[in-house]
């Protein structure tokens, strides 16, 4: 996946950057003149930020789906090698403290992960958003839109792929990944004396924001300038 391509995913599609410069000018001809050397000032300067953000964000993805592809390339997974599959999640899980949970789902029903979970009696893995995501997009990579975790109340998406066992059924292996890493340093980002950084989904919801009351809250449906963001974003 071309990394242009990666901010039009589900995960960052849009990094919106507010700049707020005090100016204070008397002149009506100065206003006009500083104004514009201001305004180009300003743009370069979030542009600048917007792709180093843009950049990091996908480093930050990219070592997840490599991974997942290591995990796949094991025989112990292509042969469903229970024993040793387990050992491989478990082993990438622990390498790796922002991968909360390393699992796979089959078709037949079969689910592991580490760390250990107890599910419900009936459990079935290919009833879940990550599996059916991943299958309608078989063979490709699949990025689920954030959520919180219910049992930590982390940020979280999901990372996953559909593959072909030897035995030619389908499994989809997945990772849990915590975003409040990614998160904080967006939100830490700093543009000129009183900008900041925020990272906003495509339906408009907010990720990351300084201002932690307006986590989760969707600009689209909120305000009118938000959706025709949202709509101007999209457009690009």
């Amino acid at each position: 996946m071309k990394k242009a391509k990666k901010l039009s995913f589900k995960l960052i599609p849009i990094i919106l950057l507010m700049a707020i410069l005090p100016i204070i000018i008397t002149s009506s001809f100065t206003i006009l003149k500083f104004g514009n050397v201001i305004e180009g000032k300003v743009n370069e300067l979030t542009a600048q930020i917007a792709n180093e953000k843009a950049a990091y964000v996908d480093q930050f993805i990219e070592k997840y789906e490599k991974q997942i592809e290591t995990i796949i390339k094991n025989p112990a997974t292509l042969n469903l090698n229970t024993e040793s599959l387990n050992a491989v999640l478990q082993s990438l899980q622990q390498s790796d403290t922002t991968v909360l949970y390393s699992y796979m789902g089959t078709e037949d029903k079969q689910m592991f992960i580490y760390p250990k979970v107890e599910f419900p009696a009936g459990y079935d893995p290919t009833t879940r958003p990550w599996y059916k995501e991943a299958e309608a997009n078989f063979g490709k990579i699949i990025i689920t839109e954030p959520y919180k975790d219910a049992a930590s109340g982390q940020l979280v998406v999901t990372v996953a792929k559909a593959i072909k066992l030897n035995n030619g059924k389908t499994a989809v292996v997945a990772e849990d990944i915590n975003m409040t890493s990614l998160a904080e340093v967006v939100s830490k980002t700093k543009v000129g004396e009183k900008g900041y950084a925020a990272i906003i989904l495509q339906n408009g919801s907010v990720l990351v924001h300084p201002d932690s009351s307006l986590i989760g809250l969707n600009l689209a449906e909120k305000y009118d300038w938000g959706k025709r963001l949202i709509e101007q974003k999209r457009e690009i």
